[in-house]
């Protein structure tokens, strides 16, 4: 039986689409189930919009301030690169599926490799930065918006002994099981 449903049919493809990539679209579908699913689709190409724009600027404010590149030209090589990777790992999840780095289609190793390793190592550096390079004053200032917002100082001390002792120790801990994986 062929089915006519149009809405039915794009929140099929969409939820064993998602489904099959480990994302769960749920709570979003449940919103625009009874109006348009065709607009959760129009949402979230605007949200991944918006979020790559601002990943991309921080790599063009690097290639135009350590490389004195116009911002146009860093843009443009920013955006190239990412296009290329973008269509490389799309490209590993069928065309190219044989290449493969560690036994890992190119996609699925960009993954584990993102939020396995660099996700945490860089959590790890910030956090290592902020607790014990910073100086209290620098920190304080940092956490008070240049102390627009005003902050309990016992507040402030809390959250700097997180930052400090605690938080190191759980992003160790999580950086360790990514890499017992």
């Amino acid at each position: 039986m062929v089915r006519n449903n149009r809405k039915g049919d794009i929140e099929s493809f969409a939820r064993n689409y998602f489904a099959s990539h480990g994302m769960d679209f749920d709570t979003e579908f449940k919103a625009f189930k009874e109006t348009y699913p065709i607009l959760f689709f129009i949402v979230l190409f605007f949200a991944a919009l918006t979020s790559s724009i601002s990943l991309l600027e921080v790599v063009v404010a690097f290639l135009s301030e350590e490389f004195k590149l116009k911002r146009n030209l860093a843009t443009i090589i920013a955006s190239l690169s990412v296009t290329i990777v973008a269509a490389l790992c799309s490209l590993s999840l069928g065309l190219l599926n044989d290449w493969t780095i560690g036994n890992l289609p190119l996609f699925d190793f960009l993954d584990r490799l993102s939020a396995d390793y660099l996700l945490p190592i860089g959590g790890l550096l910030f956090v290592i930065f902020a607790g014990w390079k910073m100086s209290d004053e620098e920190y304080f200032d940092e956490l008070s918006n240049g102390n627009t917002l005003k902050q309990k100082r016992w507040f402030l001390y809390a959250i700097r002994f997180i930052v400090k002792y605690i938080a190191p120790i759980v992003i160790l801990i999580i950086l360790i099981s990514g890499l017992l994986k």
